[in-house]
């Protein structure tokens, strides 16, 4: 007996249901259209952050008996420039690299290319890596990366063709998103819900990230910032000023006008950044956002 997601629940709220094959029912529903996919991605990456090494035999299999209807979406019925497909993506992204980090654990620094590009899931018959998510679909349209450590590592030249499911609604904030399990990152994971608007949640999760990560030495005339937005720059401006101006939104008060202060200065800034650190064994979630609209 498989425990498998009902897509064809009409509230789209989804709900799990005994089923003799691995089949993930219908791939549409008539009153939420692709909502049930991300509800049951957020559900399935709830599931992988609630599993530790002492979890039991039967939450592993309701677990991985979940992780097999992915095989069975169809991934034709997702519009990829929706907010959903966001959800969807980064939920099944972070479920992976959980996935991951609790069966294989944490990999060394000779086999971390190894680890991203061959820990893979198949989702609607396609198989995607934890890099082909990452770099092809979930950042797909955004800028190249700039060399740093772990956070480098890109697709092989065979990946490209997973550029066709590249997502159209994501923004710079995605950095401060997604989480790639190394100590530098957030300490939690974040789970996108469907029920919450997705510009909300990218802002909560934007702001605690970036509010936590920032160090401003006024006296020196030094910010420290996260090594995803040396990474990543471009996504953000043009040189570091413009990296500082794109972040002023996300602080609070006391680093908003210590980071202005400097900027008005127009004197130069030293922007360092923060090592990107070792994996972690596992992730931790974290919810944002409240419900409604």
């Amino acid at each position: 007996l498989v425990w498998c997601f009902d897509f064809s629940s009409p509230d789209g709220a989804g709900s799990l249901r005994g089923s003799e094959s691995p089949s993930a029912g219908s791939s549409q529903s008539d009153a939420g259209g692709f909502k049930p996919f991300a509800v049951f991605a957020e559900q399935l990456l709830s599931m992988s952050l609630a599993l530790t090494p002492e979890s039991s035999l039967e939450d592993l299999v309701d677990f991985l008996d979940m992780c097999s209807c992915l095989r069975s979406l169809d991934l034709t019925a997702i519009d990829f420039d929706g907010d959903l497909a966001v959800r969807f993506f980064v939920n099944v992204y972070h479920c992976l690299l959980q996935h991951a980090l609790l069966l294989l654990g944490p990999p060394s620094k000779n086999s971390v290319s190894h680890f991203l590009r061959c820990v893979c899931y198949e989702i609607g018959g396609d198989i995607f890596s934890l890099v082909e998510l990452e770099h092809c679909v979930i950042r797909g349209k955004l800028s190249q990366p700039h060399s740093g450590r772990n956070l480098s590592v890109e697709p092989t030249k065979s990946s490209e063709t997973f550029k066709r499911y590249a997502l159209g609604n994501v923004d710079a904030r995605i950095n401060f998103i997604l989480h790639n399990g190394l100590t530098s990152c957030h300490s939690e994971v974040p789970i996108l819900k469907a029920t919450i608007p997705l510009s909300r949640q990218m802002n909560d999760f934007s702001t605690a990230y970036v509010q936590n990560s920032i160090q401003v030495d006024g006296k020196r005339k030094t910010v420290t910032l996260p090594e995803v937005c040396k990474v990543y720059r471009d996504d953000f401006g043009d040189d570091s000023v413009g990296v500082l101006k794109y972040l002023l939104r996300f602080l609070e008060k006391g680093s908003w006008e210590a980071v202005s202060w400097l900027l008005a200065e127009q004197q130069q800034i030293k922007v360092r950044f923060h090592p990107a650190g070792e994996f972690l064994p596992s992730l931790n979630s974290r919810e944002g956002g409240t419900e409604g609209a």
